[in-house]
């Protein structure tokens, strides 16, 4: 009975050896794949980092437009009024040729919080929105009005004072630290 109970703890601490193996064996798996994965993510980091020459070929891909039309809407969670602008139309915007994306918008729309943070209305959250024609732009303003109406809790006020100008080229391509989108051509 004796080395039945012994051949038992035997078989049972082989099994136990086997697990540990086991997990051993996935635990190293997994570092393998980590850091494989890492291996990928520094090389893709790698291939983000731009020359000068390749900004200077991007930058000549750039074009202006026209004309795009503006309006900003600007809400907070700590109160119930939604901020609107009026429509206003930019001219010789600048976008990028292959995405056909407006460049500087966040230096728009911190022009925009800046305007609110001038008037005492700290901690909106604003955007901007771009359309090519003026109709356009009157729809989806009417569109974001509705849609800030059907809310109980909330209603509209405007953003009086407040007109987007076109925001000098010189501030989208550079790092122009905290008064970016202060400098307006005329």
């Amino acid at each position: 009975m004796i080395i039945v109970a012994l051949t038992g703890l035997l078989l049972t601490g082989g099994c136990i050896s086997a697990i540990a193996q086991s997990k051993k064996a996935d635990r190293i798996t997994e570092a393998i794949k980590a850091a494989k994965k890492a291996e990928k993510e520094s090389r893709k980091a790698e291939k983000g980092v731009k020359t000068s020459e390749e900004v200077a070929t991007h930058v000549q891909k750039l074009s202006t437009v026209d004309t795009r039309y503006l309006f900003g809407v600007a809400t907070s969670f700590a109160d119930s009024v939604t901020y609107v602008t009026m429509v206003a139309p930019v001219d010789s915007m600048v976008y990028d040729q292959n995405t056909k994306a407006p460049l500087g918008l966040d230096l728009y729309t911190l022009s925009f919080r800046n305007f609110l943070e001038a008037q005492g209305l700290k901690g909106y959250i604003c955007s901007t929105f771009v359309c090519k024609t003026e109709k356009e732009a009157e729809r989806r303003l009417t569109a974001v009005c509705k849609r800030v109406n059907k809310k109980k809790r909330t209603r509209l006020a405007s953003a009086d004072g407040f007109i987007y100008h076109r925001i000098a080229t010189d501030f989208i391509y550079t790092n122009a630290g905290e008064d970016a989108g202060v400098k307006i051509d005329n």
